[in-house]
């Protein structure tokens, strides 16, 4: 086997937060960490993206100070935007929504606009929207993790992080797997290993590797099966999980 999953730790954590916060059974909210985030993305996005993506921004998050709960709407405002677009499939509902959640997944998503001539150039809308139809209609995961790595050979400036923020809102309307959780750096040096065959150990994984190779396909499918597998174990939804365990680290890469 090539990866390993930390269940132990993961395990671990999400007992803890049930013990500091019995009774509480809503999704946490992001940590005070996500303000500075969304506000330096918002701030990139306005300086180096088009007028169209300005509007959306001013429309949605018109102030430059940020709260906690205003993320929490965006948060909202995306999920009925994703409901929407389930039942209309319609392309023309699409860019605005990928803005929103590039803004709502902040500052480490800001190459598209930065870099290589701008989203435009980076991002095709239509392999944008092969993508998100996969999320929401696949029926194993394989199919979901081979669209991602179609959508990643077809796309610059985005990696796995960012393109599992966009999946995790669609996945949200899918009938087998709601809310396939995200899969980015906090989480894979948190909950992942590889085998070295240098070292002949595991070590931990500190950065996802790129879907558009068979190892970033297999270590993605492997963290999805673990992260389902542990969501039926606690009986608890995967966004529930996911939050838990991301704030977790991000909390703790912080105080580093």
């Amino acid at each position: 086997m090539k990866f390993r999953f930390n269940k132990k730790e993961a395990l671990k954590i999400i007992q803890f937060e049930n013990d500091l916060n019995s009774g509480q059974g809503d999704q946490q909210d992001l940590t005070e960490a996500a303000i500075l985030s969304v506000k330096q993305m918002r701030k990139n996005m306005l300086n180096n993206a088009g007028d169209k993506i300005k509007a959306i921004i001013q429309k949605y998050l018109p102030n430059e100070n940020i709260s906690i709960q205003e993320i929490r709407s965006l948060e909202e405002k995306i999920n009925k935007k994703v409901k929407k677009y389930e039942i209309t499939r319609n392309e023309n509902q699409l860019e605005e929504i990928f803005h929103l959640i590039h803004l709502w997944g902040g500052n480490t998503g800001r190459n598209i606009y930065v870099m290589g001539g701008g989203f435009k150039k980076n991002i095709r809308i239509s392999s944008y929207k092969k993508l998100i139809d996969a999320a929401i209609d696949f029926s194993q995961i394989d199919e979901l993790v081979n669209q991602i790595s179609i959508f990643k050979s077809n796309s610059s400036n985005i990696c796995t992080p960012f393109i599992t923020k966009h999946t995790r809102f669609f996945s949200q309307q899918n009938k087998l797997l709601p809310f396939l959780p995200i899969y980015d750096s906090l989480l894979s040096a948190g909950l992942m290993q590889k085998w070295s065959n240098k070292y002949k150990k595991y070590k931990r994984l500190n950065i996802p590797s790129s879907p558009a190779k068979k190892i970033g396909q297999n270590e993605l499918s492997f963290y999805w099966m673990n992260m389902i597998e542990l969501s039926n174990e606690l009986k608890m939804s995967l966004n529930k999980l996911e939050r838990i365990l991301f704030n977790h680290f991000r909390n703790a890469k912080n105080q580093s």
